[in-house]
């Protein structure tokens, strides 16, 4: 989104060379808005110009501008994305985004805060604290495009987060769009990223879960019982199920009765140390006499 495209009216049959308006980070568009807010801030040192985002989707099914309900899935993933970049305690409403206007150009959505914020008598199109978390997702698609090998770094200790990254990256999969994020902020400057092929693709080897099985120990209570040889055990604060335990073993076997075994442990795992489908099958009986390997403790700590 350029000048042109924020006033079009101040524009209106003037003669004007196309690349007036260009999106480099240094057109006259952004050179334009940088003097004018300095010019402001000449007489208000804490004026700001209200921040615009564009949500762009380049893809052979948006080369006719419409919003379908794949371009509407990508929006709200993005929504989604948003949400969960954001600081802890700010709230849902401040942060919830909504097309005023489409383009061409591909699919252009020009966002707007779905609940604009008033302050000092002015409306302000983006609130603060979501112009911020853009800047945050921002970053974030970055990474994905350039450094995939950092992303589970940046988002480490926030799982919801980057099962949003996750799924936006998904949606733009099936819809095999790119996604270009357009921001004119509030200090005047520019910030453009993009999730291309590249980046959907460092997504898929980021996310993908890779099967993993590993020989482990587990001792603790027995926490129940199953005739289908299935013995569910309590370690630390966990319950474990184990499978395939011989019927011999399992009829003698009592609710509370400490129990050793030795069990083959297998998991799907992601780069971000995700994990599903997890598994514990039964190898054989540690005896009272046998001492547990380290692996046994690790093993009680990767199940909590």
């Amino acid at each position: 989104m350029n000048l042109r495209d924020l006033y079009p009216e101040a524009f209106e049959g003037a003669e004007v060379a196309d690349d007036f308006f260009e999106l480099d980070d240094e057109s006259p568009s952004s050179y334009m808005r940088r003097s004018l807010l300095e010019g402001l801030q000449q007489f208000d040192p804490s004026a700001v110009l209200s921040p615009f985002l564009d949500v762009r989707l380049i893809g052979t099914r948006f080369h006719a501008a419409e919003l379908d309900a794949k371009a509407a899935d990508v929006l709200i993933k993005l929504q989604n994305e948003i949400t969960a970049a954001a600081p802890s305690g700010v709230l849902d409403d401040e942060l919830r985004i909504g097309v005023g206007q489409l383009s061409e150009g591909s699919l252009v959505m020009h966002v707007r805060p779905a609940a604009p914020t008033v302050a000092g008598g002015e409306m302000h199109v983006l609130p603060e604290v979501l112009e911020a978390t853009v800047r945050r997702v921002l970053d974030l698609h970055d990474t994905l495009e350039q450094r995939p090998q950092q992303l589970p770094a940046q988002t480490a200790n926030q799982r919801g987060l980057h099962d949003r990254v996750r799924q936006l990256a998904a949606s733009l999969d099936d819809a095999d769009a790119e996604l270009e994020l357009d921001l004119l902020e509030s200090s005047g400057g520019r910030r453009v990223s993009r999730v291309s092929e590249r980046g959907r693709s460092n997504a898929r080897a980021l996310f993908e879960r890779v099967p993993k099985v590993s020989e482990v120990s587990l001792a603790g209570a027995v926490d129940a019982l199953d005739g289908a040889g299935k013995v569910r055990l309590k370690v630390a604060k966990t319950r474990p199920e184990i499978t395939e335990v011989p019927a011999s073993i399992v009829g003698q076997l009592r609710i509370g009765e400490y129990l050793r075994l030795r069990v083959r442990y297998s998991r799907a795992e992601d780069k971000f140390g995700e994990r599903t489908d997890e598994k514990w099958t039964f190898v054989r009986q540690l005896g009272s006499d046998e001492i547990l390997p380290e692996d046994s403790a690790a093993n009680a700590r990767q199940t909590s």
